[in-house]
């Protein structure tokens, strides 16, 4: 779901987990995290450290 139906700015904190390489448009995906999150809250995304750069 890349446009979950949340109203703007109603959650302190988003956070993607582990997921980022599986997003079809992350830019997008972090676009709506920010959308949904309240000014002076928390936008996080995190995945493995693949050594050598390399991805799942």
């Amino acid at each position: 779901m890349m446009a979950p139906p949340l109203p703007d700015t109603r959650f302190d904190a988003a956070i993607m987990a582990l997921v980022i390489f599986f997003v079809p448009d992350p830019a997008k995906g972090i676009a709506e995290m920010v959308r949904v999150v309240a000014p002076g809250g928390t936008v996080a995304a995190y995945a493995w450290d693949i050594m050598g750069g390399g991805f799942p």
